[in-house]
């Protein structure tokens, strides 16, 4: 998929539920993160990416343990970020078709 590996490196590296630093393994956010690369290339700006970040999490973690979506928004620029610099914004034109 592509921006899977961007996705999951960039989980990794927030750690968003703290749960790698209570010693959780490396792939603890892969489900996550496949479930926000189908659905990317809808998103239009780092916003829409925060906001489908903040989607996944309710439904993966509840409500309450996903937290605020201000929490989402340095993974969402990241994101957004790594696909800019790639010259491919959004590339998910073919997302769909890779999957």
């Amino acid at each position: 998929m592509i921006h899977l590996k961007l996705i999951e490196r960039l989980l990794i590296k927030h750690d968003p539920q703290g749960l790698l630093k209570m010693g959780a393994p490396k792939d603890e956010y892969s489900s996550e993160a496949e479930m926000i690369a189908v659905q990317l290339s809808d998103c239009k700006s780092a916003h829409d990416i925060k906001e489908l970040i903040y989607a996944v999490f309710i439904i993966q973690f509840s409500f309450k343990t996903a937290g605020g979506i201000q929490n989402y928004w340095s993974i969402a620029h990241d994101i957004w970020k790594g696909i800019k610099e790639k010259g491919n914004i959004m590339g998910a034109n073919n997302l769909r078709q890779n999957i």
